[in-house]
This record gives C-alpha cells, sequence and structure tokens, in this order.
C-alpha cells in the first residue's frame, strides 16, 4: 500500500483504512476545498457552502466504508459511483440550517443532475492532480537535479525551451528531452499507482 503521509496520500489508499482519523483531515484537507468550490459555484455564500460541503464530504467517506475495489476496473469509475450515491444521499436527506430564498435557490440548483456530474469532474480533477503529485515526488529522487529543473521549468512554470537553456546552461535540445523523458516516468508511475488499487 502506498505510504499514508502527506506526501504519498492518494483518495486510494484511504480505502483500507477507513477509520483512521489523520486520513479524514487529510481527505478534507485535499478534496474538501473542491466541494466547497463546487457549492459557491451555484451560488452559496462561503458559509453556507462550507455546512454544504462538510455533510456531503462526511456522507462521500461513509459510503466509500462499503466500497469493495474491483481491481479490473479503473479506480475514477468507483470514484464516480461513490460521488453518485454520496450525492443522492445527500439530496434525500440533507437538513439545510439556513431558510433564506437565495439560498433554497441555490441549493435547487446543486440538486440538479447537471451539478451532481460538475460534482464528479472536480473530485476527478483533484485526484488526478494529486496523482500526478504523488508521483512527481516517487520520479524526482531517480533524476539527476539539472534535468529536474529543466522539467520544471519547461512543463511547470511554461518557460520557452531557450530560456530554460540559458537559464541552465544546457542546449535547448537537452532541455526538451529531458522534460519529454520525466513526463513519460511521471505518467508511467500514475498508471502503476492507478493499477496497484488502495490495497497494494
Amino acid at each position: 500500500m502506498l505510504s499514508l503521509g502527506t506526501e504519498n496520500f492518494t483518495l486510494q489508499s484511504h480505502l483500507s483504512r477507513r477509520q483512521d482519523s489523520a486520513l479524514w483531515a487529510r481527505f478534507v484537507a485535499l478534496y474538501g476545498r473542491h466541494v466547497v468550490q463546487w457549492c459557491v459555484s451555484h451560488g452559496l455564500r462561503a458559509s453556507e457552502a462550507r455546512d454544504v460541503a462538510d455533510d456531503l464530504l462526511m456522507r462521500f467517506w461513509r459510503y466509500s466504508d462499503r466500497f469493495t475495489y474491483d481491481s479490473t476496473k479503473p479506480f475514477r469509475i468507483h470514484l464516480r459511483e461513490i460521488t453518485r450515491l454520496a450525492w443522492t444521499d445527500w439530496l434525500a436527506r440533507y437538513k439545510p440550517k439556513q431558510s433564506g430564498a437565495e439560498f433554497r435557490s441555490a441549493l435547487k440548483l446543486l440538486r440538479e443532475v447537471s451539478a451532481r456530474n460538475d460534482l464528479w469532474a472536480r473530485l476527478e480533477r483533484a485526484f488526478d492532480s494529486e496523482l500526478f503529485q504523488v508521483a512527481m515526488r516517487q520520479v524526482k529522487p531517480r533524476i539527476e537535479p539539472l534535468a529536474w529543473e529543466a522539467f520544471r521549468l519547461l512543463a511547470l512554470e511554461h518557460r520557452t525551451g531557450l530560456e530554460t537553456a540559458e537559464l541552465l546552461g544546457m542546449q535547448e535540445h537537452t532541455a526538451i528531452c529531458d522534460r519529454n523523458k520525466i513526463q513519460h516516468l511521471i505518467r508511467e508511475t500514475v498508471k502503476q499507482i492507478e493499477e496497484r488499487g488502495p490495497n497494494s
């Protein structure tokens, strides 16, 4: 199983230790803001959004407790199903603390299927970003520092090849080759993480 430290947490990894309170805190830290932003984008104020997000995240966590991982399917398929179940449960059972007309109007939007699909898309992007960060940290120790800096400048800071070459005192072609090699290694590492599943 992947390390459960902050540098290697993934949504997959929590599934084998769901009762770990530290994992819950890490899960909220990584995914909570995306749910809050989903609420705000549909018209809720920040304080209202946090209340709705907390409720929905708790339901998501509880439904993941019933999750049976099928290694023949990509993890994101299970992520979509857990999101659907949590959103449906929230739809049926959520008891709002607020009662204003503006709040009710925003809540109505969140209850539309299009909002559910938007929530799923946001969580999937967060999951992809999380995997990318974990993969980068796993690949970096295997790379020469100068090559990694070329990758960082080109791929993460979006510097030009010429600018990167001048900053690092290397050939532009070499910098671009280093970036391409590292990007390939990161993609392969992401694939391996997803294929291993939560219990490996």
